[in-house]
């Protein structure tokens, strides 16, 4: 499943405000690119990046908060939590049977199920995918 057309909302990119640490964020990935850094300054400086994809370029130079590996997860499950106590949302995400799988061709198998030749034979951890079941499940 792409997350385009249709299935545009269960992307990060899609607009949809989300508030954390008192701080207004457009987009879901301003919002998790944020939580890579406990600095306040910066984090209010990724809430006024104009695109998602400008801040997730910015997150990429960004020294990561300590035990940012243990944290990621944490973190994108609680953005998407916010995220999806829209109720709008939540019946979108609700409508969805069975597994959700974020196919991607940027070659992310960590968050997602990259669909190139080369990451054929690699494992698809499609953590966002699964975060998504699990609000969808849980609710």
């Amino acid at each position: 499943m792409r997350f385009r057309n249709n299935y545009f909302f269960l992307s990060n990119f899609y607009p949809h405000k989300i508030i954390a640490w008192g701080i207004e964020y457009p987009t879901a990935e301003h919002a998790y690119v944020a939580s890579k850094t406990p600095n306040i300054k910066l984090r209010k400086e990724i809430s006024q990046i104009r695109t998602p994809g400008q801040a997730k370029r910015f997150g990429r130079n960004l020294r990561l908060r300590l035990g940012w590996k243990q944290l990621k997860i944490p973190m994108m499950r609680a953005i998407l939590r916010r995220k999806f106590f829209d109720p709008y949302l939540l019946n979108c995400l609700k409508k969805i049977d069975g597994e959700i799988i974020e196919h991607n061709p940027w070659h992310d198998n960590f968050w997602g199920a990259c669909i190139c030749d080369g990451c054929a034979d690699k494992f698809k951890q499609n953590n966002l995918g699964r975060l998504l079941m699990q609000i969808r499940d849980e609710n």
